[in-house]
């Protein structure tokens, strides 16, 4: 563990968190933190469970006195009740091939007839449902914007009403339950968002009847559910913290949903943001208790409930980085809730078919990155979200708000702070390299800040109408964090000082960190200078049809997309290949930034630059079948075909050379199938240029530099790959020529940029041509 040394002057700062260590050691019982008393007194296991059963249950009361005891009375849909609850019987009937029932009680069901005003009016359609079903009888319900009626029927007779479509061409169609006055109601599937709460609710009617606090009762188990979450946090930290203060943690879930109207309001309403909320609190839970796979599990869950339940994923990353994982369990955790999500669409993939079910999930992406209308319900930004205002007004009666959803400040503020300071801390523990692996409290950190981010960037992409509602998200979150709080301060007094910095700012780790940062923060410079545009204009798009295709996409979901691509791919390579070109002496920091911010500006200057970490990656490793494959994909040039030339075996350069014919060619199905413009983008020139590049990769095999030379001087933007080439002692290095390229991407001069390549070749066919020389006269 690192303690800093005190071999150095306190200065104010220093003294300020040498102050705050005691305060926060205090806090947790002591803990061997320096400069901190033990305070005995802890409280034993049956009394803290007692404690936080007892807390639990204040919770429950709490949020059914706020929340379902107010709507359990209305018989009427409450806010996007009216979109969920007839979707989910659209989905049960139409994608599950249910035969629901909608009970009302013992004796009746209810449909939603829908007729044919072209075929009969109102009256017939009546007398026709009663020579069917003679014990039916048509409820008062006015419609406006469908044309229908609502039966109920004895339960003897429903499935005579439920059949009226098929013998009479009066009716359109009969909809189990009471479907609301929205124009084609009865065909609405909700895709915009993932399906697994609709089949919760289509599963609850089916099971206990067409009752409106059916859905709600279940709203209400599952916002009990992230409290029994928030419960299990507290009694996790409460017996860390190792004080009398573990008794006060174990109130956390009663604050909670005494305070905070969000986790009230969405707990007594049928809509999907409690469900997604609550399982993420659980996924972190899990995370506490050392269950990784069961939280990425839940983390799925939480994205099969909607889209926002993934924003926790960043603190499965976290976990991996503080355990050690290893890539591949890295990867599998962050596939589980991927796969999960995916999982939860199977039906609807095999009801409309892949491409259909594709389109239906770009579109909700679109939708999820465009605003409402101006004339719909008070929207708020990002920092609203946390600070609830304005509040969201669910349902009115007699013109007065029955119930609101909006944040409590005073519990997302604070946890919003302290994770910060403890993801701060935990960052530069890790950097050191004293991380104990015992923080876990830094997994509860990161995934209240990832959700934040979340809503940043969904605000960011173009969405400026956020609701408040949404927030019940972050206040579950908020409830698990505050619970661990005491923790993230001891760790934040313990290394947020100058002293950890210091230490940090001298290992490799920060060297990587700065390079990857800078070459991440050249990228998104580079995008801003060229417009987030994946070429300029004087590159042809012939060279990468798939690019070509993503990119005609004018809307800002595509270009986020290559921006994010661009962004992660930089880092990536600044992080993993800073320590071979690095800088040396007092400032190396300082010119390890400079020198990967000219690397990250080389990002958007032609068709393959946002990918050419894809490409330095490949080159370092020896490319091989999924190399040749996603190079292919990209873009079949020279460029990607001259990477066949860094494979030394020969059998390896065929598999790469064969996924990247394979990788060309789904490129240009891709781009067959996605109709205007990307046709005309593929034509035989690409194919012959790769083939150009693969007979050349083959005669410079034995010459890594010139052949990476070679690479940059025909597509400039591809410049970074010639990191690629590791220094030999004095003899060529690509930076003086990056640096003139990211001068040329300011400048905007395609000429420049082209000479700066043309000049690295050039130096590099020298350098290979003296070391040649050299090598021939150490052998005579």
């Amino acid at each position: 563990m690192y303690l800093p040394s005190g071999a150095y002057m306190l200065g104010p700062w220093d003294a300020t968190f040498t102050t705050a260590r005691g305060l926060a050691g205090r806090l947790a019982g002591g803990a061997g933190v320096a400069g901190t008393s033990n305070w005995r007194g802890q409280p034993s296991r049956r009394v803290l469970l007692a404690v936080v059963a007892a807390a639990y249950l204040a919770s429950l009361l709490a949020l059914y006195h706020g929340g379902l005891s107010k709507t359990l009375g209305v018989e009427d849909y409450i806010s996007d009740e009216v979109w969920y609850i007839p979707s989910s019987i659209n989905v049960a009937r139409k994608v599950l091939g249910w035969d629901l029932v909608a009970r009302v009680n013992s004796s009746y069901a209810v449909y939603t007839v829908f007729y044919n005003p072209g075929e009969c009016s109102p009256a017939e359609a009546s007398l026709l449902i009663h020579e069917h079903a003679p014990g039916a009888r048509i409820l008062g319900r006015q419609y406006s914007e469908i044309h229908a009626l609502l039966v109920e029927a004895p339960l003897g007779e429903h499935q005579a009403v439920a059949s009226l479509p098929q013998v009479s061409t009066c009716f359109l169609d009969a909809v189990p339950g009471v479907m609301p006055d929205k124009e084609n109601i009865n065909n609405y599937l909700n895709t915009e968002h993932p399906p697994l709460v609709k089949y919760i609710f289509a599963a609850l009617i089916d099971l206990l009847g067409f009752r409106y606090w059916v859905w709600r009762a279940a709203s209400f188990a599952a916002g009990a559910l992230g409290l029994a979450a928030v419960a299990a946090t507290a009694y996790w930290a409460a017996r860390r913290v190792g004080s009398r203060w573990a008794l006060v943690l174990a109130l956390a879930p009663a604050a909670l949903a005494l305070l905070d109207q969000s986790v009230q309001s969405m707990s007594a309403v049928g809509m999907l943001d409690i469900y997604a909320a609550s399982l993420d609190a659980l996924a972190v839970a899990a995370l506490l208790y050392g269950h990784p796979f069961a939280a990425a599990l839940l983390a799925g869950l939480a994205g099969s409930a909607k889209y926002t339940g993934l924003f926790v994923l960043p603190a499965l990353l976290v976990y991996a980085r503080l355990r050690g994982l290893g890539p591949a369990k890295t990867l599998v955790l962050l596939s589980v809730p991927l796969a999960v999500v995916l999982a939860s669409w199977i039906p609807f993939i095999e009801w409309m078919g892949p491409g259909a079910w594709l389109d239906e999930v770009v579109g909700s992406l679109r939708w999820h990155t465009t605003s409402r209308p101006a004339e719909g319900p008070p929207s708020t930004t990002p920092l609203g979200l946390l600070l609830g205002v304005p509040g969201f007004i669910l349902h009115y009666v007699d013109g007065r708000p029955l119930i609101v959803a909006a944040s409590n400040p005073v519990i997302t503020l604070p946890a919003l702070l302290v994770s910060l300071a403890g993801l701060a801390a935990a960052a530069l523990s890790t950097c050191i390299g004293s991380c104990t692996g015992k923080n876990a409290e830094a997994f509860a950190a990161a995934a209240l800040a990832s959700a934040v981010a979340g809503y940043a960037l969904v605000y960011a992409a173009g969405n400026h109408t956020l609701y408040n509602f949404y927030s019940v998200q972050l206040s579950m979150l908020s409830g698990i964090v505050l619970a661990v709080s005491p923790l993230l301060a001891v760790e934040a007094a313990r290394w947020l000082g100058w002293a950890g910095l210091r230490d940090c700012l001298a290992t490799e780790t920060a060297l990587r960190w700065t390079a990857g940062a800078a070459a991440a923060a050249g990228a998104l410079a580079s995008a801003l200078l060229h417009g987030m545009h994946p070429w300029p204009g004087f590159t042809s798009p012939a060279e990468a049809p798939f690019l070509y295709t993503v990119a005609a996409d004018t809307g800002k979901l595509a270009r986020l997309a290559l921006l994010a691509a661009a962004v992660v791919f930089y880092w990536t390579m600044g992080y993993r290949f800073s320590v071979i070109h690095s800088w040396q002496g007092r400032r190396r920091l300082a010119k390890t930034a400079a020198a990967w911010f000219g690397v990250g500006l080389l990002a958007y200057t032609g068709p393959a630059g946002v990918f050419a970490p894809v490409l330095a990656a490949a080159a370092r490793a020896g490319p091989g079948l999924v190399d040749g494959l996603l190079a292919g994909l990209l873009a079949p040039s020279p460029v990607y075909a001259g990477l066949a030339g860094l494979q030394e075996s020969r059998i390896r350069r065929a598999l790469y050379l064969l996924g990247l014919a394979a990788g060309f060619h789904l490129a240009t199905l891709l781009a067959h199938g996605a109709g205007a413009g990307a046709a005309a983008a593929v034509a035989a020139t690409p194919a012959a240029a790769a083939l150009a590049g693969a007979a050349t990769a083959v005669l410079l095999e034995a010459r890594p530099a010139a052949l990476l030379a070679l690479m940059a001087a025909y597509s400039p933007d591809t410049m970074a790959v010639l990191l690629a080439a590791g220094p030999r002692g004095g003899g060529y290095t690509p930076w003086p020529f990056i640096a003139v390229a990211a001068a040329a991407s300011l400048l905007g001069s395609p000429l420049l940029l082209r000479a700066a390549a043309v000049a690295a070749a050039i130096a590099a066919a020298v350098d290979t041509i003296l070391g040649g020389i050299n090598q021939t006269a150490r052998t005579q």
